[in-house]
């Protein structure tokens, strides 16, 4: 022990033996707080009634259907859309045609024009077109390709 803990010992040990039983006082029981009845319970019954009543009102509107899509135009979620593009080769780094699958039967729709390996595919909120971003004999290059018709056109290429 240092010198400084030997000395706050030795002075704790003093004052525990100044302190006389008639100094300390007695222990009682706690007083409860809070008032005793239906306050007691009221809030956590309140609690529980508002969570079954967001429950029900998800459960409600999540019943109503889901959006369908209506021509060309989706008015749903984000999450939810009709088509889903696809590009992808047999094996990595070779081209392959972009696939247009339907997100509810998992079946192709349609199939467009084929891209090179290694490109990111962005689908329209509308689902009219497909732009693909990727690199053309190693230049940056984006295309948007329609959806209805398949035909392509360069929308950036520096």
């Amino acid at each position: 022990m240092t010198e400084l803990e030997v000395r706050l010992s030795q002075e704790l040990h003093d004052i525990a033996h100044r302190v006389a039983p008639a100094d300390l006082r007695s222990l009682r029981e706690p007083v409860a707080r809070g008032r005793p009845g239906p306050s007691r319970w009221l809030a956590p019954v309140a609690a529980m009634a508002a969570v079954a009543a967001v429950a029900g009102v998800l459960a409600l509107a999540r019943s109503a259907g889901s959006p369908q899509p209506t021509g060309r135009v989706w008015h749903g979620l984000a999450s939810d859309p009709p088509l889903i593009a696809v590009a992808g080769g047999p094996r990595w780094g070779s081209a392959s045609a972009i696939r247009m699958i339907s997100a509810r039967t998992g079946q192709v729709v349609t199939e467009l024009a084929p891209v090179p390996a290694r490109v990111r595919l962005a689908l329209a909120p509308d689902g009219a077109a497909v732009f693909v971003a990727g690199q053309v004999h190693g230049r940056a290059q984006i295309r948007r390709i329609s959806t209805v018709t398949g035909g392509s056109t360069i929308v950036f290429a520096p």
